[in-house]
């Protein structure tokens, strides 16, 4: 019986490598990959119009794949949200609040919004907000003078495209020694950044009163988003940062949500499936990260302050 599934199987994949290519079909072996970072008995379940996937022989399509001759099409199947709430994303990966605070006052503040989630990861207060470049690629340093913003380093220069491939020439030689040491440049992204005192903390009070000023001209609702990393789920170094943070909003009467505390509370079992444990094949730095599972925790912990929200009013 066991021989005759081998064979339906291989029979299956046959038809996908004849109506596509092996390459292509790979690369749904490659996505499976990714999918068992959520659960390892999870396998590819091939049918006549997509390929998807099985739990212990159980159809369980939240994802599909249709491999074709030159790329495969993937289709999550996200649950029906309410048609009257349209999301934009402005995160600003890896370049700190102050980037993405300039760039919200740059093109977010054109849109009509009811709500504003301001979200970020402990780097993004400390290292990355500090510096004048990222990976080597500059960027806008903001500063504080008498109570206000100032923003150095600008205008930015534009890069020459030789200049861009000596970044990445760089950026790829580092990546590579990291791995013949076996260490990975995205462990950066867990490394506790040590709280410390200094000019930047005047600058976060001014940025949250800024942006609790252009929400309540908007009559939208502020929301403040501590998001977790891996290390923080023991690791206590940040909790002065923590506290700090969740005094400025508070005392600003703006809505804080800490998911560092929510995440502390599941257990160590659980909480090791929200975060990519190894590089991804395909999604380079993905150490570090949070998973599908992982993102649904944070998804929803925000989904439920957001549906405490009875209508945006001024802050």
């Amino acid at each position: 019986m066991k021989i005759k599934m081998l064979n339906r199987l291989q029979q299956d994949r046959d038809y996908w490598e004849n109506k596509a290519t092996n390459n292509t079909v790979g690369l749904a072996d490659d996505l499976l990959g990714l999918v068992k970072e959520i659960d390892e008995k999870l396998e590819l379940k091939y049918n006549k119009f997509y390929i998807g996937l099985a739990q212990e022989g159980h159809p369980f399509n939240f994802v599909t794949f249709r491999p074709r001759k030159k790329n495969i099409l993937l289709t999550v199947k996200i649950p029906q949200s309410d048609p009257r709430i349209q999301t934009v994303n402005m995160g600003q990966g890896g370049y700190g609040i102050g980037q993405a605070y300039l760039w919200y006052k740059r093109d977010g503040t054109e849109l009509d919004h009811a709500i504003h989630v301001f979200a970020f990861i402990t780097a993004d207060f400390t290292t990355r907000m500090v510096t004048k470049s990222f990976l080597g690629m500059p960027k806008p340093l903001l500063r504080t003078r008498n109570g206000k913003i100032l923003v150095e380093n600008i205008p930015i220069s534009r890069i020459s495209s030789h200049k861009v491939l000596k970044y990445l020439k760089f950026f790829n030689v580092v990546r590579l020694a990291s791995k013949v040491q076996e260490v990975n440049l995205s462990d950066t992204l867990d490394k506790p950044a040590i709280y410390r005192k200094g000019e930047w903390e005047e600058l976060i009070g001014i940025i949250f009163d800024s942006l609790k000023k252009i929400n309540k001209t908007k009559n939208s609702k502020l929301v403040i988003v501590y998001l977790p990393t891996k290390n923080e789920y023991q690791n206590t170094h940040n909790d002065k940062l923590h506290e700090f943070v969740r005094h400025q909003a508070e005392k600003r009467g703006i809505l804080y949500l800490d998911l560092v505390k929510e995440i502390r509370r599941v257990s160590s079992s659980e909480m090791i499936k929200f975060f990519f444990q190894k590089d991804i094949k395909g999604f380079e730095q993905s150490k570090g990260h949070l998973t599908p599972m992982g993102n649904f925790f944070v998804a929803k912990k925000i989904s439920q302050v957001l549906a405490g929200i009875d209508s945006p009013t001024t802050q």
